[in-house]
């Protein structure tokens, strides 16, 4: 379904399936962090616009966060990462939760 609307995407979200699908091999009773893994590297890719999900190594951060047994992937961990994603927002961009309400600026 991405690929209708972003086929100009497909060599990077071909890339990116099979960056996953390890995941899913080397953790074979861990498939929710994977999942989880997953989610988040979506919605951090999504909200910083110089992301690539091709770019692996600028997802090792949250590697170790969600894939191993002592990492904090809990609600903590994801405010925590949508700080630093606010912080790498230039000032003069829209604040998308403005309407909400929950505007911090």
């Amino acid at each position: 379904m991405i690929l209708c609307a972003f086929p100009h995407h497909a060599t990077e979200l071909q890339q990116y399936a099979k960056y996953i699908l390890q995941f899913f091999r080397a953790f074979p009773v861990s498939h929710s962090k994977v999942i989880n893994l997953d989610k988040v590297i979506c919605r951090y890719a999504g909200e910083i616009k110089h992301i690539k999900l091709s770019k692996f190594g600028q997802f090792r951060h949250l590697e170790a966060r969600y894939l191993q047994d002592d990492g904090t992937s809990d609600c903590n961990s994801l405010i925590k990462e949508k700080e630093i994603i606010r912080t790498d927002r230039k000032s003069n961009d829209a604040c998308h939760q403005w309407n909400s309400g929950i505007c911090n600026r």
